[in-house]
């Protein structure tokens, strides 16, 4: 416990290795913690919940339980666990419920809570650490979980807890107390046996009422010690009658006033309690190192986590649950469907009059009517090349609610980066593809295209796909932190950790910076497709831009694969007219449009290992300080 600010969030963080002390060590039974127990060996619940909204409390927790097991779990050994899990926390009853979110309803505060709690312990841990778990609940509420979490505590979980202002039932269910002020602890000893009020009584403060809360009564003592005690008369004094040149009105002296962290440092309680602890290591010391709570037992093994086992896990459960999901399918759907009837209705049998008209030998190569359907037919490839990156920006949002559970799941040990990036994109993919193939045989039929329809279609869904990967890379990516990081640091240069340097969300600060920067990234590279501004006409300077853009190869397979035409199969004319077109925008080059696809997949490969990176190593480096 303690005042906003005193540290309690950090003291967990550092304890539960999500943020580097600046000093000292951090110690389970008497060994500093491996990486493998820091993520299996301590479960860790934030404040704010990671659930999936679109799935049960039942789904999450088979989907949670599939995770932990490394996407190899027998289902008896499974539904043994989660119901002894759920009877203990008391969630049976909303089992089947929706976990819900701000757009639907679902599961209440506190059965949120409960199953967090839940999805947590899934694993077996050996220490339970929680940040404000009453935080946002009513009394009523707060004391449902806090009793829930007792009863874990009596199955031999070790239960951690910084805590607001809590009920005095919520209060009298802690064992032990540690009370902080300005990162430093001026309390800690048993809470049932009343040795907070003894301690703190013979400081000098006493409960005014004998039925006062004492977790109220100690918030306000610790919020009032910004007053010294008198070294002389032994009277609290507010810190603005000493001043640092003149010292205590009272005795004259700065020096003897004393604060309650030193009180506490000077203590008979901090000298019982360092004895407590030195007994506890010798006991450790004397096991001759063996140590099973900070073995690397915990979890499953590296490579298993870097495999397809937990992408499985992922894909199996989240595919079912987010295509049923309208807010999921209808916005990919339909842009699909949209954009494929705008461009059939306006380029309706552009292909077929353009090849009537070449077939007459009364009309001429530099025909206007020719000239103009050339042009129609170039503009209507590149709209459909390169704006299906533009509808993949709809998936950022969705990604802000992906990035807290990714960091929960990936910090439990999971998955990794990988499996989590290729379950993801596989998902959008695999829509995509099946939408595509649909929505692409209109467009090429109905505009008359030639002659492939699988060049066609496989250069807008590999398009689409760096579409996914930009959007997945700038939303977890801290491009903006990077770019103006005087916004994000420069108040707390003399800070030792930054806060809320755990939090996820603060990788890109909101969806509407994310998507201003995808947006205006790809608007950038339209102007090197070749198309807007010809090859030719490219300033020395910038003529390197066009080659590392991938939409200038999405445009020029579709080019390639329209106007570079065999002239016994579709006629001389046709050919002739091919030609000139490829020409005239600089894609006269003698590779073929499977050969410009073959660059585009390679983008896709890269991308691929952009959004990797952007998750695993930019946002690791900003979660952790």
């Amino acid at each position: 416990m303690g005042p906003s600010g005193s540290g309690k969030t950090t003291l967990i963080d550092v304890l539960t290795g999500r943020k580097t002390p600046s000093a000292g060590d951090v110690l389970y039974n008497g060994r500093a913690p491996t990486k493998q127990f820091l993520s299996h060996g301590i479960a860790y619940a934030a404040q704010e919940e990671s659930l999936i909204e679109n799935m049960t409390a039942k789904e999450v927790m088979y989907y949670s339980y599939d995770l932990e097991r490394g996407g190899r779990s027998d289902k008896r050994e499974a539904a043994r666990v989660i119901n002894d899990i759920v009877g203990r926390l008391g969630i049976d009853s909303c089992f089947d419920t929706l976990v819900g979110g701000p757009l639907r309803k679902g599961l209440s505060g506190g059965q949120k809570k409960r199953l967090s709690i839940a999805v947590a312990i899934l694993g077996r841990p050996e220490f339970l650490v929680l940040d404000e778990p009453t935080s946002g609940l009513d009394s009523q509420t707060s004391l449902e979980v806090m009793v829930a979490l007792t009863r874990l505590s009596h199955g031999g979980l070790t239960v951690l807890s910084s805590i607001h202002s809590p009920s005095p039932n919520v209060f009298m269910l802690f064992n032990r107390l540690i009370m902080l002020l300005d990162g430093s602890m001026v309390f800690f000893g048993e809470v049932g046996t009343g040795e907070h009020v003894e301690y703190f009584g013979r400081l000098g403060f006493y409960k005014a009422l004998e039925w006062e809360n004492d977790a109220d009564w100690l918030s306000q003592v610790v919020s009032e010690s910004m007053r010294l005690n008198c070294a002389c008369c032994g009277d609290w004094k507010s810190d603005m009658v000493v001043e640092p040149a003149v010292g205590c009105q009272c005795c004259g002296t700065f020096s003897g006033c004393r604060t309650l962290v030193e009180l506490y440092r000077e203590s008979d309680l901090r000298t019982e309690n360092l004895r407590q602890l030195e007994a506890v290591s010798a006991r450790f010391e004397d096991s001759n190192g063996d140590n099973t709570v900070v073995s690397e037992g915990y979890g499953q093994p590296l490579l298993k986590r870097l495999g397809l086992w937990p992408a499985w896990a992922i894909m199996k459960h989240r595919f079912v649950a987010d295509y049923r999901e309208p807010f999921f399918t209808v916005p990919r759907i339909g842009e699909k469907l949209i954009f494929a009837f705008v461009i059939v209705t306006i380029y309706l049998n552009f292909g077929r009059d353009l090849d009537a008209l070449l077939g007459d030998d009364q009309v001429g190569l530099d025909n206007p009517q020719v000239l103009s359907y050339r042009l129609g037919l170039a503009t209507c490839v590149f709209m459909w090349g390169v704006l299906p990156v533009f509808g993949q920006l709809a998936t950022i949002p969705s990604l802000f609610t992906e990035r807290a559970l990714y960091q929960r799941e990936s910090g439990a040990g999971y998955y990794s980066a990988g499996p989590f990036l290729l379950s993801r994109v596989l998902e959008e993919v695999l829509l995509i593809a099946v939408v595509s193939m649909i929505t692409a045989v209109a467009v090429y039929y109905g505009v008359g295209l030639n002659p492939s329809y699988w060049l066609f279609w496989l250069t807008h869904l590999f398009t689409s796909v760096c579409g996914v990967l930009l959007a997945y890379a700038f939303a977890a990516v801290r491009f903006i932190r990077l770019l103006v990081p005087l916004l994000a640091r420069q108040h707390h240069a003399c800070s030792p950790v930054l806060p809320n340097s755990h939090d996820p969300m603060q990788a890109s600060p909101t969806a509407d910076f994310a998507l201003i920067f995808d947006a205006g990234f790809n608007i950038i590279l339209l102007f090197f497709t070749g198309f807007l501004i010809r090859k030719s006409e490219f300033p020395a300077y910038w003529e390197w831009a066009m080659y590392i853009n991938y939409m200038y190869y999405a445009w020029g397979a579709l080019m390639k694969n329209q106007f570079a035409l065999d002239p016994e199969t579709y006629g001389v004319n046709q050919a002739i007219n091919g030609r000139l077109v490829l020409e005239f925008y600089g894609l006269d080059d003698g590779a073929s449009g499977w050969g410009y696809l073959g660059y585009l997949a390679i983008f896709v490969g890269a991308f691929f290992v952009i959004g990797f990176l952007s998750l695993k190593f930019v946002t690791r480096l900003y979660i952790k300080r």
